[in-house]
């Protein structure tokens, strides 16, 4: 009988992100850390095959340690800072997951001409995020599907986006002001997500006990960007009635 071999769980979070990826792709995944998403697809039969790179060489050695106990052999593992030992056209899915958004930002900007040979990106940023979702649209990217992960008390925003040049025709996410879509995620918008519909009323009561504990007098500034960011989430929920 041959040896059953164990399953990969992955958490909430790592579950969306392999959700985004299509089906029969190639993906390269930077900073995959232990490898538990190319693992995950290969396991389910949603990929044949995947490239893992990470700069650092302990990541690698773990995720080589559980491709042997999970039984998977065809996940190529390289040593990389970003996309530098990637060429063009070897995958065809990019996933950026768990890092910054200035990180994640300085990756797509460093070999633009590889991130473009890329069919779809799957972006899982940590921070920064409004702030990478300019510099997306900015630079010619479209980001086409968003989901709002909640886990361990925090939100992870996963996003799949399509390098310059592949943008859809019709974008429904086209009728958001710009502003709101980089904030709180254009797709999430249009689409009534309630994960984010939760967040923004969770943090409209924040914001609103907060003001109310403010002098009008000594913290004029503070309130000032409080009314701001309030007016800014009202708009948000208001296009999601």
């Amino acid at each position: 009988m041959g040896r059953i071999m164990k399953e990969v769980i992955l958490s909430r979070r790592l579950k969306a992100i392999a959700g985004m990826v299509t089906e029969g792709s190639v993906p390269a995944d930077v900073g995959c850390d232990h490898a538990h998403i190319p693992i995950w697809l290969i396991q389910t039969g949603r990929i044949r095959r995947a490239i893992a790179l990470d700069v650092a060489e302990g990541p690698l050695k773990m995720a080589a340690m559980n491709l042997a106990e999970y039984g998977v052999d065809s996940v190529e593992l390289r040593q990389s800072d970003g996309l530098e030992r990637l060429e063009a056209g070897e995958a065809d899915t990019l996933i950026i997951a768990g890092m910054g958004g200035a990180l994640t930002h300085r990756i797509l900007e460093q070999y633009p001409e590889r991130v473009r040979s890329f069919r779809e990106i799957i972006l899982e940023p940590q921070s920064e995020v409004p702030q990478l979702r300019t510099w997306l649209r900015e630079s010619g990217f479209t980001i086409v599907e968003e989901e709002l992960v909640p886990e361990d008390g925090k939100y992870y925003p996963v996003m799949k986006v399509l390098p310059p040049g592949r943008a859809p025709a019709d974008r429904e996410t086209d009728e958001i002001p710009e502003e709101l879509a980089d904030l709180f995620g254009g797709c999430l918008i249009c689409r009534k997500d309630p994960v984010l519909a939760g967040m923004l009323n969770r943090n409209t009561r924040i914001l609103t006990d907060i003001l109310g504990g403010l002098n009008p007098e000594q913290h004029k500034e503070r309130i000032a960007q409080i009314s701001l960011e309030l007016s800014r989430i009202r708009a948000a929920l208001e296009r999601m009635q």
